[in-house]
């Protein structure tokens, strides 16, 4: 989702704020919510080459104490179908075993100018 130096904007369309895998299941602890692009909802014409993803985490009930985040995910596609199935063809993380939630750096295949890019985020806690 981007460049830098680019003569040409990059156009960025993300996910809806609250994205998750199936396999996330909020009810049995934490959830991604608010989900941005340098430090942006849903930006147009991002000129960085590797933008940071960001994060907000809620608890699907009251937290207990301790719980936080673990490891998690990042899947970026060029089209929100292939998001849906969870083919991350412009990157996946693979599992990040991190509590990190801010200042994601993008490490995935080169931005054109121009792409639509969507992306989610998977947390374990």
């Amino acid at each position: 989702m981007w460049r830098i130096c680019f003569p040409a904007l990059l156009v960025l369309g993300l996910a809806p704020a609250q994205v998750s895998l199936a396999t996330t299941r909020p009810e049995h602890g934490l959830f991604p919510t608010h989900l941005l692009c340098d430090w942006r909802k849903n930006p147009i014409g991002i000129q960085q080459s590797r933008p940071e993803l960001s994060w907000q985490l809620q608890a699907a009930t009251r937290i207990k104490p301790g719980l936080a985040q673990s490891a998690y995910q990042v899947i970026v596609a060029t089209s929100r179908t292939e998001l849906r199935k969870g083919h991350g063809n412009l990157w996946n993380s693979g599992i990040a075993h991190s509590n990190r939630t801010i200042e994601i750096q993008y490490a995935g295949k080169p931005l054109k100018p121009q792409e639509n890019c969507w992306w989610k985020v998977r947390v374990w806690g």
